[in-house]
């Protein structure tokens, strides 16, 4: 049986480095560097080329401090948009999107705010893109007296672009009482084991 090989100039492809693929373009054979770890190849119109899919990369925000959430920082309750200068800045996160097309997703874990007074009140979270004065999404937490509330939301937005980019969550009073994360007005609670969460997930098409 015989077999055709390809011409030994050929393979001679300069700048070749470990890792590098051969690929054929309209004319000749061509370089295609190796690619960014957790990439694929992807068949273009024309190309073969490295590209992002499914789930490409995680950046998170914690803290497990014992945070005040004043009254003096409160959020109307009423149909107007909550606004990033209204309420507490509890978490702040920051991602650069590996490519325009991916979808951010972003979730948020309090796990226990505490109400320490008898009394009805509501609170806001709400959930901000870079400078944006609206929020992505709002979500009211409901007290009904002296109690504890946890807290979880889920947001998606287009990446949009390749540059960075941050989210943050704010919390917020409506009524004129206080609040606190974590633990109440004496102080922490189960000892730095509850721990909030602010997690932005990249997916690529």
């Amino acid at each position: 049986m015989a077999f055709d090989l390809m011409p030994l100039p050929l393979l001679d492809v300069a700048n070749a480095a470990r890792g590098d693929l051969l690929l054929r373009s309209t004319a000749a054979w061509q370089r295609l560097p190796k690619g960014s770890n957790g990439q694929v190849l992807a068949a273009g119109s024309d190309d073969t080329a490295w590209a992002w899919r499914g789930w490409v990369q995680r950046a998170i925000a914690s803290t497990a401090a014992h945070l005040p959430i004043p009254n003096t920082a409160r959020i109307p309750g009423d149909d107007s948009m909550p606004q990033q200068s209204e309420g507490t800045e509890i978490l702040s996160v920051s991602i650069t999107p590996k490519s325009a097309a991916s979808l951010l997703r972003i979730q948020v874990d309090l796990p226990l705010i505490q109400l320490p007074v008898s009394v009805a009140l509501t609170a806001i979270a709400s959930l901000y893109r870079d400078a944006t004065a609206d929020p992505i999404r709002a979500k009211a937490i409901p007290f009904a007296g002296a109690e504890n509330q946890s807290l979880g939301m889920v947001a998606e937005v287009s990446a949009g672009s390749m540059a960075a980019t941050s989210f943050k969550l704010r919390i917020g009073p409506v009524e004129n009482y206080s609040l606190y994360l974590h633990g109440g007005s004496g102080g922490r609670l189960f000892g730095g084991a509850l721990t909030s969460l602010l997690i932005v997930d990249e997916f690529a098409p």
